[in-house]
């Protein structure tokens, strides 16, 4: 019958045995650690540690003593100074005593002078001296010290754990071994802890002998010579010697004050000039014709409104934007033969305007037509007024509801005139004040022509790229939008609709008859200048190290289609110029863009 598998017995061996070659070198190393007693000259060094800690505290006391005792005589010194100069201002100028009296003034003062200029010197390296003491050499051999007990307690531990497991009946020989091994390295640890105490406190204790004595003695010796000096300055009466020397020390003084304010001024010329040297291309920037400007713009590619955005923010922080867009409405008002064509191209001035009108009225649009806009978007059905397009549906209830919505933006947009930005404000100053000259009667189209051909309208048209919404919107949803802003601007010009182009619209000129008068009491009170400043888009800082760098890598990265642009547009002055300033600002580590031509074919 075979046996069934089962735990084999465990064989036990006798304890002499069981011990290996290792396990027997080991229990050698753990009799001779255990049999290990602190050395008698570590104690010895431990108390000499005590008594420097007490003698460096004495020291202490004694330094305040003296302290105390340098500050007394000093201002009794102040105090017969002060008493010396009443006396003396008694006395007559002929008086022989208040001549006396007049020649040691100035000593007594300099040897008051110099002894509490001592005081402090001693004050501060004794302090010093003790500090260093304590805390470079005392402290680290107190935690040299303790690394030392906690190892001696650690090898305690580990002996133990051994002693234990030598007088079990058996002996688990991979528990001794780890055991013996922590109680080897516990040895040596403990070992090198204490020679590294040992090593430290030897230090302390030459420090003390000879560098911390040597700092008393130097102090000393000072001591001694502000004595003798002040001794030798009374005994001798050399009043004068001190005047030269304090002469000598005023020129140093005077010497050393230019010297910084030479070097103080030429810094600051080298700041302002590096602060200042994107200025001329700010200038070319800014030139009455936009040359500049244009080309860049022109040459931008799919980047163009990206950079006129960077040229307005800089042309913003430097206060120019607004001028510049004076001066573009009296040129365009001056070569304009009809009101109605008046910033109706997409000129360079035309689009710079419009952008600007975008990036400062970004807030104000997102409060006056975002609730409205999103409102049409969500609810999009029963606008349609086109009886071809309704799909059955009741065109006048749809043109009551277009009346309606229109009239809620009509009157968000009236009753916006507090919010709306300065900037907006001046240019329809600008606008007002040059046609109330040439074309009277169109003052108020023009004004409506600014705010909501260029700003309202083009927002309503296309929410989406104002960032009034986002996403696609559905066609269905654009539809109110458009017809909205078709009746918004023909009540900002006075025009009513057509039978012909869009039939309709008709039953709207009722209602923009009605509003004519409303909208231009709005333009009248939006042309009213304001006297208040307004924030720049930009910080003239962040102009100059973000925005002005850009546009001169961009300048130089399309520098052939900028001047080949100048040429076509007849506006060669502006290259030399460009390649001054260029020049002026140094290399960008950009590429430099080529010309592509086209290659003629075969």
């Amino acid at each position: 019958m075979s046996k069934l598998p089962g735990r084999k017995k465990k064989k036990t061996t006798p304890k002499n045995l069981e011990w290996t070659g290792l396990n027997k070198s080991l229990a050698t190393t753990f009799q001779t650690v255990k049999s290990k007693d602190v050395p008698p000259e570590f104690e010895t060094a431990t108390k000499k540690v005590k008594e420097l800690q007490s003698l460096l505290n004495d020291m202490q006391k004694q330094c305040r003593s003296y302290d105390k005792t340098v500050q007394a005589f000093g201002n009794a010194g102040t105090a017969v100074v002060s008493n010396m100069t009443e006396f003396v201002e008694s006395l007559s100028e002929t008086d022989i005593l208040a001549t006396l009296l007049s020649e040691f003034h100035p000593l007594i003062q300099g040897f008051v002078t110099n002894l509490l200029a001592f005081k402090e010197h001693m004050k501060v390296k004794l302090h010093a001296s003790t500090d260093t003491l304590i805390n470079e050499h005392v402290s680290p051999a107190r935690i040299s010290r303790k690394r030392w007990e906690d190892c001696r307690v650690e090898l305690d531990v580990t002996t133990r754990r051994v002693d234990s497991m030598l007088r079990s009946t058996s002996i688990d020989p991979v528990r001794m071994f780890v055991a013996m091994s922590q109680c080897h390295f516990s040895n040596i640890r403990e070992k090198q802890s204490f020679d590294f105490s040992t090593d430290s406190l030897g230090d302390t204790l030459w420090i003390r002998d000879f560098s911390y004595l040597r700092d008393i003695a130097e102090l000393l010796i000072q001591m001694h010579e502000c004595f003798l000096k002040s001794y030798t300055i009374f005994y001798n009466k050399e009043a004068f010697r001190e005047s030269i020397k304090e002469q000598i020390a005023l020129k140093r003084e005077q010497m050393e004050n230019r010297l910084q304010f030479r070097a103080q001024e030429r810094q600051n010329e080298t700041e302002q000039a590096f602060e200042d040297r994107y200025v001329p291309l700010v200038l070319l920037l800014s030139s009455d014709d936009l040359a500049l400007v244009n080309a860049i713009s022109v040459t931008a590619g799919s980047e163009q409104e990206q950079i006129l955005g960077t040229v307005i923010k800089i042309l913003d922080a430097y206060k120019k934007t607004l001028p510049i867009i004076e001066l573009t409405i009296v040129q365009e008002v001056e070569k304009t033969t009809s009101s109605s064509t008046l910033f109706r191209g997409n000129s360079c001035a035309t689009k710079l305007m419009s952008q600007f009108t975008k990036m400062t009225g970004k807030d104000y649009l997102f409060e006056t037509m975002q609730d409205l806009i999103q409102e049409v978007i969500d609810n999009p059905a029963g606008y349609e007024v086109d009886e071809t397009k309704s799909g059955g549906e009741n065109v006048e209830h749809n043109m009551n509801k277009l009346i309606e919505t229109t009239t809620k933006f009509l009157d968000a947009i009236v009753n916006s005139i507090d919010r709306c930005p300065v900037q907006f404000k001046t240019i329809a100053n600008y606008l007002r004040t040059e046609m109330v000259n040439k074309f009277p009667d169109a003052v108020h189209t023009s004004v409506g022509g600014f705010i909501f051909l260029r700003f309202f309208c083009p927002a309503i048209l296309a929410p989406e790229s104002h960032g009034l919404v986002e996403g696609v919107i559905d066609p269905m949803a654009r539809r109110p939008l458009i017809l909205i802003s078709k009746a918004l601007q023909n009540i900002a010009n006075g025009l009513l609709f057509g039978g012909k182009k869009e039939p309709f619209m008709l039953p709207m000129n009722e209602f923009i008859q009605e509003k004519i008068t409303v909208v231009e009491d709005f333009f009248d009170q939006l042309a009213v200048p304001s006297d208040d400043d307004y924030d720049p888009l930009c910080s003239y800082d962040s102009v100059r190290n973000n925005e002005l760098p850009k546009l001169h890598k961009k300048i130089v990265q399309n520098l052939e289609k900028i001047t080949n642009s100048l040429n076509m547009y007849h506006q060669e002055d502006m290259i030399l110029p460009l390649c001054t300033v260029l020049g002026d600002l140094g290399e960008v580590n950009v590429e430099i863009e080529p010309l592509q031509r086209k290659k003629k074919k075969k």
